[in-house]
């Protein structure tokens, strides 16, 4: 093999390392869901201390329990056994999974089995607890909230001009081999 074939491999290659990590790591971002407790408050409005820790394995709230007031399925984003000082616990949560237009389900175990407390729609949203523990955030099923969007570019683009160049390369060396 010649030293020109073989640098053109070379660079070939060097060229499909770099297309490929410019194709992820310059992927979108992710909107993946976050739910996040913004404030705890009680019912006079005054500062509450909380706790909030995973919930134990027993009490999981998951997609196949929780349902919307229709009864249809949702999407659960977050849960956390939470504790506050002062009872009834005013909770103001932020979902960026939700928009004006998306309801908002929030639950809470009562030691036997999850109950939707409440609804709404936004991002923002207050809730009040008259009872704590584990506590239980979703959207509906069929809401976009969570999901990985398509990442980085189409990579076909890169790919094509790989071979233009690859093409051009080897053209050139076929003409230099020529004279």
């Amino acid at each position: 093999m010649s030293k020109m074939l073989k640098a053109t491999a070379l660079f070939a290659l060097v060229l499909l390392m770099v297309f490929g990590v410019f194709g992820t790591a310059f992927a979108a971002g992710s909107k993946s869901a976050t739910v996040e407790i913004a404030s705890v408050t009680d019912d006079s409005g005054a500062e509450n201390a909380y706790k909030a820790e995973e919930v134990a394995e027993e009490f999981v709230l998951t997609d196949e329990i929780a349902t919307d007031k229709a009864g249809k399925p949702v999407k659960v984003l977050w849960q956390k056994d939470i504790t506050a000082e002062k009872l009834p616990a005013v909770i103001k949560f932020s979902i960026s999974a939700a928009d004006d237009d998306t309801e908002v389900f929030f639950y809470h175990h009562n030691g036997t089995e999850w109950e939707l407390v409440t609804s709404g729609k936004g991002a923002s949203q207050e809730v009040t607890f008259k009872d704590l523990s584990p506590v239980g955030v979703a959207i509906p099923s069929e809401s976009s909230g969570g999901d990985s969007p398509k990442t980085g570019e189409n990579m076909l683009v890169y790919f094509a001009g790989l071979a233009v160049m690859l093409g051009a390369s080897v053209a050139v060396m076929a003409l230099r081999k020529k004279a």
